[in-house]
């Protein structure tokens, strides 16, 4: 359920709710590039207006319409009791705004149970769809145990038995906690003179990390992964085809489900947030709601299209995108920035330029990979990064939404020191 409030003037209300009922009830078939297909439908079930606001409450469901042949077997899903409530005008601090949502945590294990279903979380890594699944790429964990050569090609698949699901949490910046249980990460490996990918080694795994949450740029909710999780080793079996030492088996679930899990939670777009036509929401605080604390709630404030497409774009100042010469504009104060490597441990320093008074938002992606969710920010902490090349991207964003067009990036070389 999504009750939805509109703290807007008496006399925008019918108006923007004619709007926003119009673009409901919503039907969606999301299909993924690797055609995995998820099905939205949201009903409205409850209308009411009071003080100057609105509340719609939609009934919504989200499943997997052509369930894959390549998912392994579900055991089941998290759900939790709890009545959905309808959140007031004002934030716990206090803050006013436009547009507030409460959506159910089962909703969104709903949606993770469909995901998984459709075989969006069932994955083969390669080097062409992630950076770094490379002999190159495994130099920072390898050891001289390991029978690992320069031309030997490396494919990964991750075959869960259980969809991720989520807890939701008051504490610190982070909105809940993402598990994956029973998860097993395969490690196949082709050397010259074989005729195919052959098996080395398999690790099944528990999972747990922090998310945070945000929006897409096209109205979906987005959950955002940016901490390192906790992983919990279940069991190893090893081929014994080549020699790979036991640290190996380990450090692997070490580097690369950081670079699975923001994946993963890019491909769970199936959430989608209010929507009203003609403008576009900036959500501005998310926070735990309902009598057994199991829903989420989001409030934002609505932005013009008009207004987002006629304002001047800010700039993200990175040390090492040689874009020193836009410090020295008129009356704009920025702060030295600085990229530091050690090993696989990368801090970037960010600052940026804002045409207005307001803190900027910033996301990032690295290797052309998913983008972050868009937050305030002063440096980026990047850790467990593969060996090799890599590139970081930073963009930046007002609180009227209006986006960096030319994002700096930043290149270097993470090797075994």
């Amino acid at each position: 359920m999504l009750p939805f409030f509109g703290d807007i003037l008496e006399a925008a209300i019918l108006p923007i709710a004619s709007d926003f009922i119009g673009e409901i009830p919503i039907n969606l078939q999301i299909t993924t590039v690797e055609n995995e297909t998820l099905r939205v439908i949201a009903l409205p079930t409850y209308l009411d207006t009071f003080d100057g606001g609105l509340t719609i409450d939609l009934g919504a469901t989200v499943t997997a319409p052509f369930p894959s042949e390549v998912a392994t077997p579900t055991l089941g899903s998290l759900y939790s009791v709890g009545e959905t409530p309808t959140i007031g005008n004002k934030t716990p601090k206090g803050k006013n705004f436009d547009v507030g949502a409460a959506i159910s945590a089962n909703m969104i294990n709903q949606a993770l149970f469909a995901a998984h279903e459709a075989g969006i979380t069932t994955m083969q890594l390669r080097p062409e769809n992630t950076p770094g699944t490379d002999p190159e790429g495994l130099t920072v964990i390898q050891t001289a145990e390991d029978d690992i050569q320069s031309a030997d090609l490396i494919g990964m698949s991750i075959l869960p038995a259980s969809p991720p699901f989520i807890t939701l949490k008051d504490s610190g910046s982070a909105n809940g906690n993402l598990g994956w249980h029973d998860v097993t990460l395969e490690f196949d490996m082709k050397r010259a003179g074989w005729s195919q990918f052959n098996n080395i080694f398999s690790v099944t795994f528990n999972l747990d990390v922090a998310f945070e949450l945000g929006a897409t740029d096209d109205g979906f909710l987005q959950i955002g992964i940016e901490e390192l999780p906790d992983i919990e080793v279940l069991a190893i079996s090893n081929s014994g085809l080549i020699q790979i030492g036991p640290f190996f088996a380990n450090a692997i679930l070490d580097v690369f489900m950081p670079i699975v899990m923001p994946t993963i939670a890019s491909r769970l777009k199936s959430i989608p947030l209010p929507r009203i036509a003609g403008y576009s929401i900036h959500p501005q605080d998310f926070w735990i709601t309902g009598s057994g604390k199991n829903n989420l709630a989001l409030a934002g404030n609505l932005v013009k299209v008009t207004t987002i497409e006629a304002a001047e774009a800010p700039t993200t100042l990175l040390s090492f995108a040689e874009m020193a010469s836009r410090s020295s504009i008129a009356n704009v104060t920025t702060t030295a920035t600085e990229l530091s490597v050690l090993n696989g441990e990368v801090s970037i320093g960010i600052s940026g330029i804002n045409p207005g008074n307001e803190p900027l938002e910033y996301r990032f992606r690295v290797d052309s990979g998913e983008w972050s969710i868009w937050k305030p920010r002063t440096n980026l902490r990047l850790s467990r990064l593969l060996g090799g090349e890599h590139i970081v991207e930073v963009c930046s964003r007002t609180v009227i939404l209006k986006q960096e067009q030319d994002c700096p990036t930043v290149s270097f070389n993470t090797a075994v020191l």
